[in-house]
């Protein structure tokens, strides 16, 4: 999503690039900052799985609400 949305080559996705491209189309500092911890939050459970389903459910429900922030956002 992140790299076809912000036009940013897999091979140059870092949580850095994201911020800049996202600072860069006016992205609040409070959305930004809720993608970078859903961003550390997956890679925390990518090395420690975990069988928490309803976190995961929660993740995914703040990711989606996260992602429709930045899309109005981007839209303007």
């Amino acid at each position: 999503y992140t790299s076809d949305k912000l036009n940013i080559p897999m091979s140059k996705l870092t949580k850095e690039n994201i911020d800049n491209e996202l600072l860069s189309v006016n992205v609040n500092e409070d959305i930004r900052k809720e993608y970078n911890d859903i961003l550390q939050t997956c890679e925390f459970v990518k090395y420690a799985p975990s069988s928490d389903y309803q976190a995961m459910d929660a993740l995914y429900h703040r990711t989606m609400g996260v992602m429709n922030k930045m899309e109005n956002t981007i839209k303007r």
